[in-house]
């Protein structure tokens, strides 16, 4: 035997995969192996088995050796001999160690192979740790699409990456934060009966509350949660909790002080409220008690993230994780949020050529009808289509018959930015377009953004580039050549 056919010192399972390396597999000749004692779910010396061989070395992104590529019908063939189809390789702090090989499917931009291993059962919400962060399936998803593929090959999203990341959502795929809150609703006989979202967003349902929010209060990390009322917002921690088919009480300690508009004095109190009164958030993370006016955070890796803050004194990043971070764990959101961020950066695309060319029309179709031109060279700024349009044309026309050609160049930065739909594409980095005019003393730059409204800009801000004081400021590239 060649030492490049040896992956496991057992003779029959190495055999196996000697098979499933071959152009097209010998199922006879598998399931002969299998009778003589080979394992389907034999794991080669690195650690993957069989599964992720077959799908690996038959992946466009890295086929080799093996000319054939990827046979539906012989993953079947493997899935009903018992292949282990959620197998993960226990790589610890690789970016995908815990993964099933819905993760390699992904990082080959393959639809139908995803979409194969869905239907068959694979779990979506598998997760793993990358550099000591916790990560779901969806997370790396989003970093090897959004990122990886994105800026360094295709510069945008392509509808490829789109119809997987859609996928995933489809199949029920969430964020870390998401399967944190999820996690902590016991997935009992009777919450299956209800329509158990609808069923805790909104007042009554007594018994269907006591049954999902007991355990969540039992298992609370740390006794901890964080608490914001009208001005004020803490972590806090929990003593004598009592809790009961009514409701529940105790003590609530203040460990933590994110933010007191009032000034008050913040000290123990005691607590009490009903299930029925409380109503799930569509923030998934968080449970609101209306009646008086306060909110509570619970998930582990919420309150975790936001004590990290604390710590590093960035308390102008905590209502983010609480908000907006939270918001867009819905799959509906967060699907909306990316695309508009991928529309913005095809527009500024287009922008980049009206300078390069001088010609206005590559975004006349772009302007939205109430669009708003600002500009720190004009005096006033420009209201609605016709105005902006005009006097881009001008704009323009004025620069092709007074600057050279070659003078004047155009190209996509990237401004620091918090909001989180830019952090899911180009990692807390907002798109911009800049403009380069050589001068003869010096060179002009410029910076363009543009706000959308859905499809269409509704504004657009020009202006010098920003300090870069940490929080503000253009870089090139976020992720280095």
């Amino acid at each position: 035997m060649e030492g490049k056919y040896i992956y496991t010192n057992n003779l029959l399972d190495n055999q196996l995969f000697v098979e499933l390396h071959k152009p097209k597999i010998d199922k006879e000749k598998i399931h002969l192996l299998i009778e003589q004692g080979a394992n389907i779910n034999a794991t080669d010396e690195i650690g993957w088995n069989l599964l992720w061989h077959y799908i690996f070395e038959r992946e466009d992104e890295w086929r080799d050796e093996i000319e054939s590529k990827i046979d539906l019908a012989e993953i079947q063939f493997l899935i009903d001999l018992g292949i282990d189809i959620d197998f993960a390789w226990d790589k610890q702090n690789s970016g995908y160690g815990g993964l099933n090989c819905l993760y390699i499917t992904i990082m080959a931009k393959d639809y139908e192979t995803t979409e194969f291993l869905l239907k068959a059962g694979a779990n979506p919400n598998c997760i793993t740790v990358n550099s000591g962060e916790t990560e779901s399936l969806l997370d790396r998803a989003t970093w090897e699409l959004g990122t990886y593929a994105g800026l360094k090959k295709n510069k945008i999203w392509t509808e490829t990456d789109n119809a997987i990341w859609g996928l995933l959502c489809n199949y029920g795929a969430y964020s870390i934060e998401n399967l944190d809150a999820l996690q902590s609703i016991p997935k009992t006989n009777e919450l299956r009966k209800l329509d158990t979202q609808k069923e805790l967003q909104f007042f009554g349902n007594e018994e269907a509350k006591y049954k999902a929010y007991k355990p969540l209060f039992e298992n609370l990390y740390e006794n901890k949660m964080i608490y914001e009322a009208k001005g004020i917002c803490c972590i806090i921690q929990l003593k004598n909790l009592e809790i009961s088919e009514k409701g529940i009480s105790g003590t609530v300690v203040p460990i933590h002080i994110i933010s007191n508009h009032y000034n008050l004095t913040i000290e123990e109190w005691d607590f009490s409220t009903s299930w029925h009164l409380m109503m799930w958030s569509d923030l998934d993370t968080c449970i609101h008690i209306p009646y008086a006016s306060y909110s509570l955070w619970f998930a582990e890796r919420t309150i975790k993230r936001v004590e990290k803050l604390i710590a590093e004194n960035r308390f102008d990043e905590i209502y983010d994780v609480l908000y907006e971070g939270n918001a867009k764990n819905s799959k509906q959101h967060e699907q909306k949020e990316t695309q508009k961020v991928i529309r913005e950066m095809e527009i500024l695309s287009d922008f980049a050529k009206c300078w390069k060319n001088f010609n206005p029309y590559y975004i006349k179709e772009h302007l939205d009808k109430n669009v708003i031109y600002i500009s720190q060279w004009l005096e006033n700024q420009l209201d609605g289509k016709n105005d902006v349009w005009h006097y881009l044309q001008c704009k323009l026309k004025e620069y092709s018959e007074k600057t050279e050609k070659g003078t004047v160049k155009a190209k996509i930065g990237y401004l620091k930015h918090k909001k989180a739909s830019y952090d899911k594409v180009f990692g807390y980095c907002k798109p911009c377009l800049v403009v380069t005019q050589r001068g003869k003393l010096a060179d002009t730059i410029s910076v363009i953004e543009i706000e959308l409204n859905e499809e269409k800009i509704a504004k657009i801000n020009i202006g010098d580039i920003p300090k870069n004081d940490g929080k503000h400021g253009l870089i090139e590239n976020p992720f280095g050549d």
